[in-house]
């Protein structure tokens, strides 16, 4: 029996679920099964014989960091004519898509309850009793043809979108090859860039204090303080990151013990690269746990003179430096 004739029959309406969802929502299965119960009969049938055709599509909403943030399903009912109605949208609270499965159930059951009632008054006779006269089955117009029935639902999206995601964070680390001994510093980054299912790339300017330090010998020495200005563009998918970038460190050397008075800025640059595991713990909370390598293009001395004219170094950047960082990072909304 066809699709356009079923309504002017007695046999119950047949309704034909076209599922999409990736694996990590719900399946058909736990979602057929509740509306079945809820409408105590059989509902869902094959294609071939169904009256009615209820199109779901569950996708990611958004993207945070390479991860899905927020799931979207997407209902439309398609009638034997071809037309599409009834149009619902569901939005996950979460992160976790598996939060639509009673929703999706609860509205599936008011959708398909609708149309077995629609269908129900026009196979209702006349007030004299005369059954409805079968009407022809409906044609689509010729200047709109008729969509394939295996087409999602319009406006649907698949989540391969890429969409603009900005982040701020804030972290201390260890360094050596920046002051003379291992220190620390605390910093700050932004980062903004696009996110989508095939990962993230970002831009991260940011500013770090380094805390100051002496470096002392035989009481003559230097203490020394100064400020990191870096410019990463990180790549990566789900928690993990690649960020090569450049760094600028500008110290203020001042004399200890020394026969001189006054102070020296020095400047140092470096390229470098930082390997990240950023996972998140929250919608609006990530931590991350990095290391990075950079080697000097312009390196820092800080010397001085003793009483008998010759130079002693008190600090000279070396070929490499190395660093491990501890952050949080927050998203924020574009």
């Amino acid at each position: 029996m066809s699709p356009a004739r079923a309504e002017t029959t007695k046999r119950p309406l047949v309704v034909h679920l076209s599922w999409q969802a990736p694996a990590q929502c719900p399946a058909e299965g736990a979602v057929r099964a509740p509306v079945e119960r809820a409408l105590e009969r059989e509902v869902f049938g094959p294609r071939s014989k169904a009256d009615r055709v209820i199109y779901v599509v569950l996708s990611p909403k958004a993207f945070q960091a390479g991860k899905p943030s927020h799931y979207r399903a997407v209902l439309e009912v398609e009638t034997p004519g071809g037309a599409r109605r009834g149009r619902r949208e569901l939005v996950s609270d979460g992160n976790d898509c598996a939060e639509l499965r009673e929703p999706l159930a609860l509205v599936l059951s008011l959708m398909v309850d609708a149309e077995l009632n629609q269908a129900g008054r026009a196979a209702e006779p006349d007030a004299v009793g005369n059954e409805p006269a079968s009407a022809a089955p409906p044609q689509p117009s010729p200047a709109a043809p008729r969509r394939p029935v295996s087409s999602p639902p319009r406006e649907a999206t698949d989540g391969t979108t890429p969409s603009l995601a900005f982040q701020l964070g804030a972290g201390a680390r260890l360094g050596s090859g920046y002051l003379p001994k291992t220190a620390g510093a605390a910093g700050v980054q932004l980062g903004f860039g696009l996110v989508g299912a095939a990962g993230f790339i970002q831009a991260r300017p940011g500013l770090a204090y380094w805390f100051p330090q002496e470096s002392v010998q035989d009481g003559r020495g230097g203490r020394f303080r100064g400020w990191s200005f870096l410019g990463e563009l990180c790549a990566g998918r789900g928690p993990f990151e690649i960020c090569p970038g450049v760094e600028r460190l500008e110290l203020t050397g001042e004399p200890v013990g020394l026969d001189f008075g006054g102070s020296s800025d020095l400047v140092a640059s470096y390229a470098r690269v930082q390997l990240a595991w950023a996972p998140r713990v929250a919608s609006w909370l990530g931590v991350q746990l990095a290391v990075h390598v950079g080697v000097p293009l312009q390196r820092a001395r800080f010397v001085y003179e003793n009483a008998t004219q010759s130079s002693v170094l008190v600090h000279e950047t070396p070929d490499l430096a190395t660093g491990l960082g501890l952050g949080v990072f927050f998203p924020l909304a574009p």
